[in-house]
């Protein structure tokens, strides 16, 4: 895990210079005394991990932070902090073993940071400490008084404090976010409603106005249809006049055709003309038409090529331009670069003249210092032998105790290794078995993801068919529901149409009406003497119907009665109702004439009676209607029964009759009439129809919504999934690199653990082997000083003086050397800037220099190859332009003899005229002839051109048409038609159109109340998972809470409790100790020593709910009594296990369970540290 190694402090806050810490993994401990600048140390790890907010750093603005004492150079104007930080395990996402993060400010409060000596941004340094669980402003750094400050919360307060550690602000702010969506959509739906209320009533008003539409556009193409009939009529007349009219003009027109023969000579010498001319024209074309254009594209060439080649000459006099100013400044930067060489240079030659001038002055001191040794030996020799041997003894001596000191030197710094090596074996054991139960942790989990995955993607499987199940099911329905729509568009159309029919047939037939109405009373049995219609009551061939009804006159329709009284009866009802009139035959009343003989003859099949069949009852009908009519073949067999006095009637419906009259066309019999008038059953049934298809197109519609929504959800299903699938394959993946991390790390702990063991042997052989040889010198040394005290005389005053003056020589020889080697050092780095940077700098200038003086020639040699084609093209469009005026002249000849056959051709045309005059005078004779046809014309043309503006170009047929019925019927629509007022022509269009805007509203609003269902689930998920995310943390900082307290107290009891466990997030939280021996109670009724030891709980409890790779204390310990103190420190020292500790203490005890100890203290208005070894302050 990551743990700090080292923090370096420089002329930050009390700390003057550069002070190094170096911390343990396990509890490392900062002591001293009140006022030394403990806790400065923690505003200073603080500071380098970004901290801004200088009263947590309890200054007033970060320019504060600086040392305001004196240092080297005077007063400092920069603060800085190094901190190292052990990555072993790629905690941080840096690929190196320690990771360095720095960070400087200076007397304006300007802050850089670096990490690993690169600068950064502050962003990036947070980024990087965030990924490892470091927060400058977190729990894992507890300063004075917060402890205190924890116990004062309220039980609201601590709710909101928990909710802000465990990050369930995100949930409110998705909730928040869900709510404004929810609101949003609350008001679109009123929106909507508001608007299809609307809608509603504008499809009804459209509906009405559509139907008012249909019925006015069906009674306009009526109208249009009889008037068509009355002008077809009228057309008729008009053409027999313009016959007579037009063969008499014929005679006429012959008197000037000799005229025209003159008038085509004349013709024929036009042509001739006109051919002349052509040819002359054709020829103006080639020279114009041909050349000329060609000419003018190749000089439009020249002329393009002509600019490119200018712009190409602009480009090379822009690019010389930046070659000379690129030369310009590779001249000033030659220029300085020799300025520099020449300055280096003549430092240079300083430098070999001073070094030469110590060399003089170290050769003088090593002259002085060899008399020196010379005449201190002739001293020596001339010294007594006892003397000598006294001196040997005490050198001897004095070697031994060197020996001594050195070998107690050698032996403190083997034990501290050996010390140092035992620690280091017991947490290498610990972080072996810390990393043995990682890979079984990690080995567990990574079999977890693998089951998870493969649950994942059998629940993706199984998502994925029912989402093809769904979606082949919604493109049926909406298939479906897009087919109905078209068929529901054209039934509603065909209803209404259908209904405007059947208005209009029931205005304009009063007769059918009246007729169905006694038809309807007669079969129900109210009129006695009632039959039936004439045609209901007689067989027939059914090939002679048309004959039949078209001979009868309308009384095949009429309805047999037995007596007049009977037809008087119906006749006075049908004028109470007001229905209109119809035909009675009375049996008992009827005169037929007497039966004609039978016709004989080629296309003659019979008389009519003859050729039916009834009941004898009806004869006299029979005979009443078609006794002298004669069913014929054709037009030829009706005319011959005419003339012997017949009545006939072809197949076809057409009757001749004996005064000559004649009526025939296109026969339309009354039931095939009737067969296009709908009927009120079948509207009736359509109607049912459209409703029912309407129903099953809503029903088709909500089922389609709902299948959409199913769609989504199944889509958002596939998604999370994915989603899913996919953080779990990233989770495993980071499970695995883990695993393979905690393998090499637990294959490394294991060589350092033997290689450690090994160490340790080594050192404890050597602690013995210098113990032996300790006590042997020691023996030594005391038999030598008894020698001595035998031999002891005073040593001679010169000889003093001489080594004294010795010793001065060496000192300054020393010095001298000294210097000398910083002047060769700096000789070095002169020669090295001259050779390598500066010499190098000018030979790449003049090289550089050289290359843009070529460039420079061959711009301008281009310059002049360019400059020379423009003037080529210059010279060859001058040419061009000279064919080209040559060409122009030659078409100004050909032009001048165009002209003259011009007005040769105008000569021709007047004579034409003068011919054409005559022929006029003589058309003047038939004038009134003329004038009378154009009148008839004019008349037919406005006739046709008013049959063709009512749709029917070609006419009506007109046989049998009556006049005066048609006008009747034409009146009666007329009248009807001005009765409908108002009448908007695009409401069948606006109709469609709104009808569709409302199913669209209505599936809009049914997908508004999905989207809003949506949110509303959306918003109780977060709630979910917001209480679920909340009560997992809460359980867990329980549990920790009790398990802290319960070791800090000695068995005691604590507990958090929620005020309202059934809506957690309406109350707080409530702190409950027990202390032993005593009763549970509110931590803010207990005392403040009480209150101090649930604080610290509580604070260590969240801190192991967070599980930060380091923590920072600062003096928390400061109200508790010393049974308190040692527990806390257990505690901690366990916990030391797992993380790193750095506690700032004013207690022993504390100090004691250390690991590392640093002391703190004030000296001269600046802190000092002092590391403190471990044996020492257990001592």
């Amino acid at each position: 895990m990551v743990h700090i190694k080292r923090l370096v402090v420089k002329n930050f806050k009390s700390f003057s210079g550069t002070v190094r810490l170096n911390f343990d993994p396990g509890l490392n401990i900062i002591t001293g005394p009140n006022g030394g600048g403990k806790s400065n140390i923690l505003d200073a790890i603080q500071f380098v991990f970004g901290e801004l907010a200088s009263r947590r750093m309890r200054v007033a603005d970060l320019s504060e932070l600086i040392y305001d004492g004196v240092v080297e150079g005077g007063r400092a104007r920069v603060a800085e902090v190094s901190i190292a930080l052990d990555n072993a395990d790629r905690g941080l996402a840096v690929d190196k073993d320690v990771v360095t993060i720095s960070r400087r400010v200076d007397r304006d409060g300007r802050s850089r940071y670096f990490i690993n000596g690169r600068r950064v941004s502050r962003r990036a340094v947070l980024d990087l400490l965030d990924m490892a669980g470091i927060n400058p402003s977190g729990y894992n750094i507890v300063l004075q008084g917060a402890a205190t400050r924890l116990s004062d919360l309220t039980a609201s307060e601590r709710m909101a404090a928990l909710e802000e550690l465990i990050g369930l602000r995100e949930y409110d702010e998705r909730k928040a976010r869900a709510q404004e969506r929810l609101r949003e959509a609350e008001r679109r739906i009123e929106v909507a409603t508001a608007r299809i209320d609307e809608v509603r009533k504008r499809v009804l008003e459209l509906e009405r106005q559509r139907n008012d539409a249909i019925r006015y556009r069906f009674l306009s193409e009526e109208e249009a249809r009889l008037e068509a009939l009355i002008l077809t009529h009228e057309t008729s007349r008009l053409e027999g006049r313009l016959s007579s009219l037009s063969e008499e003009l014929r005679r006429n027109e012959e008197e000037i055709e000799h005229l025209k023969r003159d008038v085509e000579g004349l013709e024929e010498r036009r042509r001739e003309t006109e051919r002349r001319l052509e040819e002359f024209k054709r020829e103006m074309e080639e020279r114009g038409g041909t050349r000329l254009p060609l000419l003018e594209s190749e000089l439009a060439g020249k002329r393009t090529t002509i600019s490119a080649l200018e712009d190409g000459l602009e480009e090379l006099g822009r690019r010389r331009g930046e070659i000379e100013r690129r030369l310009e400044e590779a001249e000033r930067e030659l220029e300085e670069a020799r300025n520099e060489l020449e300055k280096a240079e003549g430092r240079l030659v300083e430098l070999r003249e001073g070094e030469t001038q110590l060399s003089g002055e170290i050769e003088g001191l090593e002259e002085k210092r060899r008399s020196l040794d010379e005449a201190l030996s002739s001293m020596r020799e001339a010294l007594r032998e006892g003397q000598r041997r006294m001196e040997e003894l005490r050198d001897s001596i004095i070697q031994m105790e060197d020996t001594l000191r050195g070998i107690d030197a050698e032996m403190e710094r083997h034990n501290i290794r050996v010390e140092s090596l035992e620690e280091r074996l017991k947490g290498l054991r610990g972080r072996y078995e810390r990393f043995r139960s990682t890979l079984d942790s990690l080995k567990e989990r990574m079999e977890e993801y693998k089951q998870l995955k493969e649950g994942e993607e059998q629940r993706l499987l199984e998502v994925f068919k029912e989402l093809k199940d769904g979606l082949e099911k919604h493109r049926s329905l909406k298939t479906g529901v897009k087919n109905a729509r078209g068929l529901l568009k054209k039934a509603e159309s065909e209803v209404s149409r259908w209904k405007a029919q059947r208005e209009l047939w029931e205005k304009l037939s009063t007769g059918e009406r009246a007729r169905e109405r006694i038809l309807e009373m007669g079969e129900a049995g109210a009129i006695p003497g009632y039959h039936g219609p004439l045609i209901n009551l007689i067989k027939y061939n059914s090939k002679y119907a048309k004959a039949l009804e078209a001979s009868s006159g309308g009384w095949h329709t009429a309805i047999v009665v037995e007596d007049l009284e009977t037809a008087l009866d119906c006749i006075r009802r049908l004028k109470r109702t007001r229905l209109g009139v119809s035909r009675f035959l009375p049996l008992n009343v009827l005169t037929p004439p007497e039966p004609p003989p039978e016709p004989r003859g080629r296309g003659i099949i019979g008389l009519i009676p003859s050729l039916v069949k009834c009941d004898e009852l009806y004869a006299s009908a029979i005979l009443y209607v078609w006794g002298d009519t004669v069913l014929v073949e054709d037009e030829e067999a009706a005319l011959r029964v005419v003339d012997e006095g017949y009545r006939a009637v072809t197949l076809e419906g057409d009757v001749f009759e004996v005064e000559g009259a004649v009526s025939g066309g296109h026969f339309q019999g009354r039931r095939e009439l009737l067969g296009l008038i709908p009927k009120r059953e079948e509207i009736e049934k359509l109607s049912r129809d459209v409703r029912n298809l309407k129903v099953r197109i809503d029903r088709g519609l909500k089922s389609l919504q709902s299948s959409g929504g199913r769609l989504r959800r199944l889509n958002e299903a596939v998604d999370e999934i994915k989603r899913g699938i996919e953080r779990v394959e990233r989770e495993r993946e980071e499970v695995s690199r883990g695993y393979s991390r905690a393998e090499r790390n637990l294959k490394l702990v294991e060589g350092e653990i033997k290689d450690v063991e090994g160490e340790l042997e080594k050192e404890l052989a050597l602690i013995e082997t210098l113990k032996e040889r300790r006590s042997k010198i020691e023996e030594e040394i005391g038999r030598r000083r008894g020698e001595i005290e035998e031999l002891k005389r005073l040593t001679p005053s010169e000889l003093t003086e001489m080594e004294g003056q010795l010793y001065e020589v060496m000192r300054q020889l020393s010095e001298l050397k000294e210097k000398q080697n910083g002047v060769r050092a700096e000789i070095t780095m002169t020669e090295n800037l001259i050779e390598g940077v500066l010499r190098q700098r000018i030979r790449s200038l003049e090289g550089e220099m050289e290359r843009l003086r070529g460039e420079l020639r061959s711009i301008e040699e281009k310059r002049g190859e360019v400059t020379a084609d423009i003037e080529r093209l210059n010279s060859e469009i001058e040419t061009l332009d000279r064919e080209k005026a040559e060409i122009l002249e030659g078409l100004r000849s050909i032009r001048k003899v165009v002209e003259r056959h011009r007005r040769e051709m105008a000569g021709i045309e007047r004579e034409r005229r003068r011919l054409e005059g005559q022929m006029s005078r003589l058309r003047e004779e038939n004038v009134k002839l003329k004038m009378e046809a154009q009148r008839l014309t004019l008349q037919l043309e406005r006739r046709r051109e008013e049959l063709e503006a009512l749709g029917y170009p070609d006419g009506l047929p007109v046989e049998e048409v009556n006049l005066q019925e048609i006008e009747e019927a034409l009146g009666r629509i007329r009248a009807e038609r001005v009765s409908i007022r108002g009448i908007n022509q695009l409401a069948e269009e606006q109709y469609l159109q709104v009808v569709e805007n409302y199913k669209q509203l209505s599936l809009r609003i049914n997908e508004l109340e999905e989207e809003k269902a949506s949110i509303l689930g959306f918003i109780e998920e977060i709630e979910r998972e917001k209480l679920h995310h909340f009560m997992e943390a809460f359980n867990e900082l329980c549990e920790n809470f009790s398990t802290i307290f319960s070791k800090l107290t000695d068995g005691g009891d604590g507990r958090l409790e929620l005020q309202k466990p059934e809506d957690p997030f309406s109350g707080g939280i409530d702190l409950y100790i027990q202390f032993p021996g005593r009763s549970m109670r509110l931590a803010r009724g207990a005392s403040g020593g009480e209150r101090s030891v649930a604080a610290i709980a509580y604070l260590l409890a969240i801190q192991r709910f967070l599980k930060a790779p380091f923590y920072l204390l600062d003096e928390i310990d400061a109200h508790l009594d010393e049974a308190n103190i040692v527990r806390l420190a257990e505690v901690l020292r366990e916990s030391a296990e797992e993380s790193q500790f750095i506690v700032i203490t004013l207690k022993d005890v504390m100090v004691r369970a250390a690991d590392k100890v640093y002391g703190v203290f004030n000296q001269n208005g600046r802190s000092r540290v002092l590391a403190l070894p471990r044996l020492e302050v257990r001592a």
